[in-house]
């Protein structure tokens, strides 16, 4: 009763929006929220209640916010914000008024992020080289993309979601709805939605084949997010068609260093694992380190990857003293470099308790795997294919340990998650089934 331990990891891009959206203005009320600690202050001079394009842009803002409040004077949004508690804003200012502001108000610790709206004809310097609060120069088009950036960042897909299809109705620029398709794809694909994430990232290739030129970086993108998908969905010959296809064109456009170069082999190389050919697994994972031991600090997440990866193969060939050796580099990595939360910590946790669990020290598996438990628990996407992995590896270990009821128990948990969120030839559903 084996159970896949791991997790990949893919270069995946959150691609900026360039949709047309509606005239800047805004007085706000509240009603919905992007966090309940979370506000949206809008500041211009120009904001005019009866104006449509500002009553538009109020009832967008309304769906992703729970308080937005709006001024018209320089000082009142100062005062507004020093009294704000333990809450952070998102400000949105107009470059005219942002240039005697921003210097005024930059420092203020509940300030979260600037949005600069870059509506006029004057050049601007660039902003967020002088104050890293400032999430770059932003037009009108590009704002609300960030915004959803935002949301997508903090977890709160549904947010982002309503915002994104809202951009989708209002432009119709080709690169604007590549983008945003794309962006849809990568939330889906964080929440374990796998199919609906197959089809976002399917329309954002196909407007990008008819604008782009074949060799352009964007599609490899493209090929990539598909081939995650279909990694995640169990078509391992779709996943590595997408990938090989990725590699092709960084081949050709990127330095021989590339950190998006060592990506591709990465995950070239996990499909050839997880399709049993370990000598072809081992081949990319070493190329991937060896561009990553060159071009990175000792301590980059992205050396960590590579461990990890080159650890999983030695798993699967039963050489457990070296998977564990390559496992505990990268946990070392990804403890110093990473957020207690992060979920590459997670799989750490997790592949080093399978390690234990094949070495039949179920007492330091569960250890680690309860680690794993804990982060996956917390995320906000609660039902993430990968935490029905945790559920069933510890399943498997109170099955080692003759604790059927217990092994039970788990493998009930993770087979719920995946009846929901997998297609039903998914084979970590066959091994839900086999495990009862």
């Amino acid at each position: 009763m084996t159970e896949e331990k791991s997790k990949q990891n893919i270069s995946k891009s959150i691609m900026g929006t360039n949709a047309n959206t509606t005239d800047s203005s805004i007085t706000m009320q509240s009603t919905r929220y992007i966090s309940q600690n979370y506000l949206i202050l809008w500041v211009d001079e120009k904001i005019d209640p009866a104006n449509k394009g500002y009553q538009n842009t109020l009832e967008q803002l309304q769906n992703i916010a729970n308080e937005v409040y709006t001024f018209t004077q320089r000082d009142e949004c100062v005062d507004f914000l020093t009294e704000v508690d333990d809450r952070k804003a998102f400000l949105i200012v107009p470059d005219t008024m942002g240039q005697p502001l921003v210097p005024f108000i930059h420092d203020i610790p509940q300030l979260h992020s600037i949005y600069i709206d870059c509506s006029s004809n004057t050049t601007q310097e660039d902003w967020s080289s002088h104050w890293n609060k400032v999430n770059g120069e932003d037009s009108h088009r590009t704002c609300w993309g960030r915004l959803g950036i935002l949301l997508f960042k903090t977890g709160q897909y549904s947010k982002a979601e309503k915002l994104y299809t809202a951009l989708l109705e209002q432009t119709s620029n080709d690169g604007s709805r590549a983008a945003i398709y794309s962006n849809l794809g990568l939330m889906k694909d964080h929440q374990g939605l796998y199919q609906e994430a197959a089809s976002f990232y399917e329309k954002s290739l196909e407007i990008m084949r008819k604008t782009l030129p074949a060799g352009h970086p964007n599609l490899a993108t493209s090929y990539d997010n598909i081939g995650g998908v279909y990694y995640n969905m169990g078509d391992y010959s779709k996943a590595l068609e997408f990938y090989e296809k990725a590699l092709q064109i960084f081949g050709k456009a990127l330095s021989p260093n590339h950190s998006l170069l060592a990506t591709s082999y990465n995950n070239i190389g996990i499909v050839y694992k997880n399709m049993g050919d370990y000598s072809k697994a081992l081949e990319f994972y070493e190329k991937a380190l060896q561009i990553d031991g060159k071009a990175l600090p000792p301590n980059h997440p992205s050396l960590a990857t590579s461990y990890n990866n080159i650890g999983m193969v030695y798993q699967n060939m039963g050489n457990y003293s070296k998977a564990l050796d390559f496992y505990e580099k990268a946990l070392k990595i990804r403890e110093k470099a990473l957020p207690p939360t992060h979920p590459d910590l997670a799989s750490s946790y997790n592949n080093i308790g399978g390690v234990y669990d094949n070495m039949g020290n179920y007492s330091k598996s569960l250890e680690f795997y309860e680690k794993t438990i804990k982060i996956r628990e917390e995320a906000p996407s609660s039902n993430h294919p990968d935490l029905a992995t945790s559920y069933s590896n510890i399943g498997s270990v109170y099955y080692n340990m003759d604790n059927y009821p217990k092994a039970f128990e788990f493998y009930e948990k993770a087979l719920k998650i995946r009846e929901e969120a997998l297609p039903p030839n998914h084979p970590d559903l066959a091994d839900s089934y086999n495990n009862i």
